[in-house]
């Protein structure tokens, strides 16, 4: 069995652990921070390294709060509600800084990071597992359930929802997600067997919530209420369906997107960037292209998801954009068949695929804006270009307040 031992705290890792070494190993342990001394329980072992958790903090440090979370050391949803807010933002500064060096080679001496002026309460859309008629979400580093009865990351009205249908849930629900848009709440069930009527009448009370669907045998089946929820973005309105991709916090999408927006008007003069057409790669259902589309001539949006090209293309028609188009197709045809002066990408965590990269050097587009959500993946990608595109602008965005993530915005040019 483990034993507890004392570790000296001696930095950070990118995701919020203490690093600490003793005996030829190095430790990763949660709940600390730089600077402490602590009683540490190891519950994994390596050749190199070990990973444990704090028990006993001997000198917390000044960057230490008490989490307000009842179940933050179950649950893996934040990591970081143990470090002050002003140490999670230099955190992710600090890792941002360290991949863009160690991973593209490119020394930046300072970065902004826009702090959430909402940490708590952000989330528009809440996962939820169920098991054993046990509604929560998974423990850290397992698929056991963490009953709760307030997650402080969702709006109330979210938490109210899932407080009011528990008394339902049966084991042929495997999952329920709640949805929040301006106009109100979509709940999702996934279920291959029926739903309850005192589920569905539960839920049908509650006037708040306007979309009822079922997933069942990978099928989405309207049960109850309105096609969409339509949400208000960056002075557009955007309908979204159960499986659409739309960013979990809105104030600080809206305000991502438009330093995404200022790079391009700083960057070109406005004569020109009227006259250049944008390929918006995952473009999603649409919200960056469509934000972007009264400074420039055309927008392209390309997405593999079928469903979200159609979304997208509604929400073109409901906010009567129509220098746009949508289209179902892989990114790498559309890099390389389609002619357009700027590329903007919002790929997935693990970045852009090699044959996406190369792509993107065989066509050579002038200016690329790209977002990501995983600096990791975003410094290797930058610098498999950075012979032919020369780095002009980041900053961060704190998207994801209590946990080790955070949102960049880049904008890369070509040299000349």
């Amino acid at each position: 069995m483990n034993q507890d031992i004392k570790l000296d705290i001696i930095d950070l890792s990118y995701e919020g652990k203490g690093i600490a070494r003793k005996d030829n190993l190095v430790y990763f342990v949660d709940n600390a921070l730089d600077g402490e001394t602590v009683i540490a329980k190891p519950y994994e072992n390596k050749p190199k390294y070990a990973k444990a958790k704090a028990v006993k903090i001997l000198n917390p440090s000044q960057n230490r709060t008490e989490p307000k979370c009842k179940v933050y050391d179950k649950c893996g949803g934040c990591s970081l509600r143990h470090m002050t807010y002003e140490r999670q933002l230099k955190l992710k500064k600090d890792t941002v800084i360290t991949n863009l060096k160690r991973m593209a080679h490119i020394e930046i001496q300072n970065l902004i990071v826009h702090p959430n002026p909402m940490p708590d309460h952000y989330r528009n859309k809440a996962e939820y597992q169920i098991l054993n008629d046990q509604i929560g979400f998974y423990a850290d580093r397992t698929h056991k359930i963490v009953t709760h009865d307030e997650c402080l990351l969702l709006p109330k009205e979210i938490n109210d929802i899932k407080k009011n249908m528990e008394r339902h849930i049966t084991r042929d629900i495997t999952s329920v997600t709640i949805r929040k848009a301006d106009d109100g709440y979509m709940v999702i069930f996934e279920s291959d067997k029926p739903l309850s009527a005192e589920m569905i009448n539960t839920l049908k009370e509650n006037k708040e919530v306007i979309s009822i669907y079922q997933r069942k045998y990978e099928k989405n089946i309207l049960i109850h209420g309105k096609q969409y929820i339509t949400d208000n973005l960056c002075g557009l309105k955007f309908q979204i369906s159960p499986d659409s991709f739309y960013q979990v916090n809105k104030t600080q999408t809206e305000k991502l997107y438009e330093i995404a927006k200022q790079y391009l008007i700083k960057s070109h003069p406005e004569d020109k960037l009227k006259n250049m057409t944008i390929l918006d790669l995952y473009c999603g259902i649409g919200t960056i292209g469509l934000f972007m589309a009264d400074i420039t001539k055309y927008i392209i949006g390309v997405e593999i998801v079928k469903e979200a090209v159609n979304n997208a293309k509604n929400n073109a028609k409901l906010n009567s954009i129509d220098n746009c188009e949508f289209i179902h197709a892989d990114v790498n045809d559309a890099i390389l068949q389609i002619e357009y002066d700027i590329l903007i990408a919002d790929p997935p965590r693990k970045g852009l695929d090699d044959s996406v990269l190369q792509s993107i050097r065989d066509k050579k587009p002038e200016t690329i804006i790209y977002i990501s959500c995983n600096s990791s993946t975003l410094s290797r990608d930058l610098g498999m270009l950075s012979d032919i595109y020369t780095l002009k602008e980041i900053e961060a965005v704190d998207m994801f307040s209590h946990t080790s993530h955070v949102e960049c915005v880049v904008l890369m040019s070509r040299s000349e």
